[in-house]
């Protein structure tokens, strides 16, 4: 399946290619709804010419919020992926020159594009080739299955070993995010630890024609999954109830004063963020061994 006016390094992941791989290289963790709904099969259209999406931005709110019983207003991002060109190959992927200097190359492999289009296509390379890690932190982005799968595996399990890996997303997280203010409040009615290793990396889809990631990996953490119910049926946007993932990272020494929340400095106290219905949460499955 080729797309574009030249369709030159198009292709795209057939849904049973990428079945096979997942069972292959992941057999021990089911594919996250996340990456299944970016699969020709799920995809109920084709295009590059969509809006812009949001990006890897998130809010960030004191572990303490997740206690059963508390009251939240949740900042979730909306997807970046969404109108993606499916999951490409990793030969597709890498034909590809994800870097500013190359844009007008980019923009001519990836036409016709829209203006919009255009200006997130320039703000993805521009932050995939800027990105700026904190302390302790890994950080890249990654252009095709295989890429983010190995790369995960490389950072959270002994010599790469893909079949040690689990992942979650949140599907219940509408396409469009959360965005609660006023009254418009949840409620955590349950919240329990997604795995008990102190080791997770976050994918963030970004905006691009094909789905590119943000893969990073700053631990230690704990990773939630939470049951968030409205408090006021009817007011404001957002399901009444919806089962989202949330990562807390235990040392903030590293971050900027302006990520924290109000009154708490860098390295105070840990923090957490919900994720983007289009984000992928990887753990080991046990905990990493090193070798003798």
């Amino acid at each position: 399946m080729a797309v574009g006016a030249s369709g030159e390094g198009a292709i795209v992941s057939d849904s049973a290619t990428a079945t096979a791989y997942w069972q292959t290289m992941l057999p021990n963790t089911p594919m996250p709804p996340a990456i299944l709904e970016l699969l020709p099969h799920n995809s109920a259209e084709v295009g590059n010419d969509g809006e812009s999406h949001g990006d890897v931005t998130v809010a960030f709110f004191l572990e303490e919020a997740l206690t059963p019983g508390s009251t939240v207003t949740p900042n979730i991002p909306p997807m970046s992926t969404s109108g993606a060109l499916l999951l490409r190959r990793r030969d597709a992927a890498a034909s590809i020159p994800m870097s500013t200097e190359n844009f007008t190359d980019v923009m001519k492999m990836l036409a016709p594009v829209s203006r919009t289009m255009a200006n997130d296509i320039w703000s993805t390379l521009d932050i995939c080739e800027n990105l700026l890690p904190v302390k302790g932190e890994k950080k890249t982005c990654v252009t095709s299955l295989e890429s983010m799968v190995e790369y995960v595996a490389s950072i959270l399990t002994t010599g790469g070993d893909t079949r040690n890996l689990r992942s979650f997303s949140s599907p219940d997280v509408p396409m469009e995010g959360v965005v609660s203010s006023g009254r418009n409040k949840y409620k955590v009615s349950a919240s329990r630890r997604a795995t008990e290793l102190s080791e997770s990396a976050t994918c963030h889809g970004m905006r691009f024609p094909y789905p590119v990631f943000m893969c990073h990996a700053l631990n230690p953490t704990r990773v939630y999954t939470v049951t968030l119910e409205k408090k006021e049926v009817d007011v404001g946007g957002g399901p009444e109830r919806m089962e989202v993932l949330a990562v807390c990272h235990l040392d903030t020494s590293g971050f900027e004063p302006e990520e924290m929340p109000a009154h708490v400095k860098p390295g105070d106290a840990p923090v957490c963020h919900f994720i983007a219905r289009d984000g992928i949460i990887w753990a080991p499955a046990t905990p990493s061994v090193p070798a003798a």
